[in-house]
């Protein structure tokens, strides 16, 4: 699952639903908590597109500090700073380190420990009087009798959504970039557009949403097309499997629509301003990236999107260090936009209205509560490390990579010690 989960990395809606729903029949086979399957899906999805070379994250990225570098007059390769920042993404890349070494060593605590021990002696893979994400059509699902199970009948359709959602992304950036034919963009992704500052400028001008919907449809396609080939369905059959299937996500649906509407009402109320301007002025240069870290994850858990919350602090944040620093393009400025982005991934796991967050909840059939309770303690003992081992310290000079070692030996310690094997 983990694996899948860093290999996905090109967009963390496409991540989520389908390591989900791919790994969710051999999770539940093995006793593993619905709790735990969330978490390990939720926890490499925005981690890993956040710092990807190449994302739907990249460009909206890149704009922002184009943007604040741009009123600021810094003359630099937006790029060459995104990949600058990448290293001070801490929060990010302890996020990810602690999914490998909770998954390794087999250990857990607080309230996860007490899910996958309630699994693996009980079989229970969610709590009683829980609610899954996903209703009964789609988890009690039985197999026809006299039915040859193959591999490939699973496999292919799974192949299938994975590269479509790469041909939809490649399709609705380059249609987006070559819209402006007259740009000097466009005319070098027209020169070269499968070179890789050319694919990056596609990915990132890519529409997530409609890729997904073609790879949805296309993955629906082939599977109907091998069960009707092998005999195992009729087309009614198999249209009738399909139809129970979207049922099962109706639950989930509505919590979403909610939740955007909750998102954007903390918007209309300035609630992520006011944070950010109660702070504004009153830090140490040195306390500048741990202090926007910060803010971030209190914006992104109340507004439960990483995307606005970038959108609200970078252009605030950048000034910020820059003026801080007399100017300085350099280590503090670098730490400030790491801070940000990865701030954002931060609150974006915890928050219960986070449309990532809800979308692992869905495509691993585990209640919503559920998932963020047992997530949280993990991802705030990953926020710590990250502001204890890197930001303050990356703030007073320390190299990134010092921090990043030091970082993954504190949480291996925690999970190892605090930790509990079932």
């Amino acid at each position: 699952t983990i694996t899948m989960g860093l290999l996905i990395f090109f967009d963390d809606y496409a991540n989520t639903m389908i390591v989900g729903n791919t790994m969710r029949p051999i999770s539940d086979k093995l006793r593993i908590s619905r709790e735990k399957l969330s978490y390990i899906t939720d926890s490499t999805a925005a981690p890993v597109a956040s710092i990807g070379i190449i994302s739907t994250w990249t460009a909206y990225e890149m704009g922002l500090i184009k943007s604040s570098f741009e009123s600021l007059g810094i003359d630099m390769n937006i790029y060459e700073a995104y990949l600058f920042s990448i290293p001070f993404s801490f929060y990010c890349i302890f996020a990810l380190f602690f999914v490998v070494v909770v998954g390794f060593l087999g250990r857990d605590f607080g309230p996860m420990y007490r899910a996958e021990k309630r699994a693996r002696e009980t079989g229970k893979l969610i709590a009683d009087g829980a609610t899954p994400m996903a209703s009964r059509e789609l988890t009690d699902m039985e197999i026809k009798e006299g039915i040859a199970l193959r591999w490939y009948n699973a496999f292919v359709p799974i192949l299938t959504v994975v590269i479509m959602v790469v041909v939809g992304l490649y399709i609705t950036g380059y249609k987006n970039i070559v819209s402006g034919s007259g740009t000097e963009l466009a005319s070098l992704v027209k020169a070269h557009p499968l070179m890789p500052g050319s694919l990056r400028e596609i990915f990132g001008m890519a529409e997530a949403d409609v890729a997904m919907i073609w790879a949805a449809f296309s993955g629906t396609l082939v599977a109907i097309a091998l069960v009707i080939s092998q005999r195992i369905l009729t087309l009614g059959e198999a249209v009738s499997a399909w139809l129970e299937g979207a049922k099962s996500f109706l639950i989930a649906v509505f919590i979403l629509v909610l939740a955007w509407g909750l998102g954007s009402l903390c918007k209309d109320l300035g609630t992520a301003e006011y944070v950010v301007r109660i702070l504004e002025g009153r830090l140490l240069t040195g306390l500048l990236p741990s202090m926007v870290f910060l803010v971030g994850c209190i914006i992104a858990f109340a507004t439960g999107t990483s995307y606005g919350t970038i959108a609200i602090l970078m252009p605030i944040a950048i000034p910020m260090a820059y003026h801080f620093t007399g100017g300085e393009v350099g280590r503090i400025l670098f730490a400030t936009i790491g801070a940000v982005f990865t701030g954002s991934v931060f609150g974006d796991h915890c928050s219960p209205i986070s449309d990532t967050t809800i979308m692992s909840s869905m495509a691993t059939a585990s209640d919503h509560i559920d998932h963020v309770k047992t997530q949280i303690p993990y991802a705030v003992v990953a926020a710590v490390i990250a502001i204890v081992f890197g930001f303050i310290p990356a703030g007073f000079g320390v190299h990134p990579l010092i921090s990043v070692f030091l970082g993954m030996g504190a949480v291996y310690a925690v999970v190892r010690f605090a930790g509990k094997k079932i």
